[in-house]
């Protein structure tokens, strides 16, 4: 709420586009890794670091900056560990968001 200034109108904005985008964004990501297209893998990991760091996902945006920087480097195989730890540490994210959704609705 402190991101957005109080602003509640503007919370609901954020988390429905968070909510609407991320699974969007990690299919992209997925569907780059399968096909070895490390280019687009790149570009799709830059966007969910951003998307969790405005979320405040510091775990999540950290992992996602290794995604982005491994696909930048075509390790792609190390790409799809780091893949896993981020899945786990955005049901951490979705949890620590469940507060904000509840007030944004």
């Amino acid at each position: 709420l402190q991101r957005v200034e109080g602003n509640e109108d503007m919370l609901r904005s954020v988390v429905g586009i968070y909510d609407e985008e991320l699974p969007r964004s990690l299919a992209r990501f997925d569907e780059a890794i399968a096909r070895g297209d490390s280019g687009t893998a790149e570009r799709a990991a830059h966007t969910l670091k951003g998307m969790v760091l405005n979320m405040s996902g510091e775990e999540a945006g950290e992992l996602a900056r290794a995604l982005e920087r491994e696909a930048s480097e075509g390790r792609l195989d190390h790409a799809r560990e780091l893949r896993e730890r981020l899945a786990e540490a955005l049901v951490r994210l979705d949890a620590e968001l469940e507060p904000l959704r509840r007030r944004a609705a």
